[in-house]
């Protein structure tokens, strides 16, 4: 016999249906996500579009993630140390490349120029060092 579904069961799972495009949403309307779209190729556009209309809230943020933070990692330590005396960053010096490039993402400085006012990449991920080398956090479907 096959397994009985009731009313809970479909309450949970519209329920977790429901948060995932809330999820989505709040990336999609972020600073971030329009920030990451103007400069994204056409490709990487549509690429982002198929997942949205799938409700892939986690391809979505890994695609805002990848779009804006992985100018940085082409870099070399001295590098981004010009960039941050550059750009008259507080105790650069003593930086390491992690701690630089969280550091110039909170400025918004953006290889060599400053990004659009208003963008914080917190609202991307809680740990964006860790964005911006590139691990990802663990996430639970």
């Amino acid at each position: 016999m096959g397994e009985q579904i009731t009313a809970i069961s479909v309450q949970v799972a519209h329920h977790k249906q429901f948060l995932r495009v809330r999820r989505q949403n709040v990336l999609i309307q972020s600073v971030a996500f329009i920030d990451a779209w103007d400069v994204a190729s056409k490709l990487q556009r549509n690429s982002v579009t198929v997942h949205i209309a799938m409700t892939d809230p986690f391809y979505v943020k890994k695609w805002i993630r990848d779009i804006l933070y992985d100018d940085f990692q082409n870099h070399t330590t001295v590098e981004l140390r010009q960039l941050a005396s550059k750009y008259r960053i507080k105790n650069y010096s003593r930086m390491d490349k992690n701690a630089l490039i969280h550091t110039l993402i909170q400025e918004g400085i953006e290889d060599g120029s400053k990004r659009r006012e208003g963008v914080d990449p917190d609202t991307v991920s809680g740990d964006a060092a860790a964005v911006a080398v590139g691990r990802l956090p663990e996430t639970s479907s």
